[in-house]
């Protein structure tokens, strides 16, 4: 197949030099993550926490990650994954929105209370940066 001078996008990690062992390491990530995903859901369901499955997953794998940091580069679906991020949150969002359906009424406290706290945070964080810039500009 003629390229015609363009680059052939290399999102997924696998080589020219040797495409079936990087293959089989992207197919061993995927697995992992997958597997994790799959265990955190199948953990979820079977204590009843009323948290989503996948976010015990990422949570798994951000255990895994910390007490084994050698593996961070064993796993190049991570590449893969992160172009296609955003819809890797729609189930997660699914999930964790489903409980409210039965919100209905509270709706209008719930909002206010939402958006009171987004108000105060960005105060707060907007104060705490102005400190810490005259902080850092007078201790010179």
């Amino acid at each position: 197949m003629a390229s015609f001078g363009i680059p052939y996008p290399n999102w997924t990690g696998v080589s020219a030099e040797r495409p079936l062992r990087r293959g089989l390491e992207l197919a061993a990530s995927f697995g992992l993550l997958v597997g994790l995903a799959v265990l955190g859901d199948a953990l979820a369901t079977a204590l009843r926490l009323p948290v989503p499955g996948p976010l015990l997953g990422a949570v798994g794998l951000v255990v895994i990650l910390a007490c084994r940091p050698r593996w961070s580069s064993t796993l190049p679906a991570a590449d893969a994954l992160i172009s296609l991020l955003p819809l890797l949150f729609v189930p997660l969002v699914v999930a964790a929105v489903g409980p409210l359906r039965g919100l209905g009424a509270a709706l209008g406290p719930v909002a206010l209370i939402v958006t009171v706290s987004t108000l105060a945070g960005l105060a707060t964080t907007a104060l705490a940066a102005r400190a810490a810039t005259w902080a850092c500009s007078h201790s010179r």
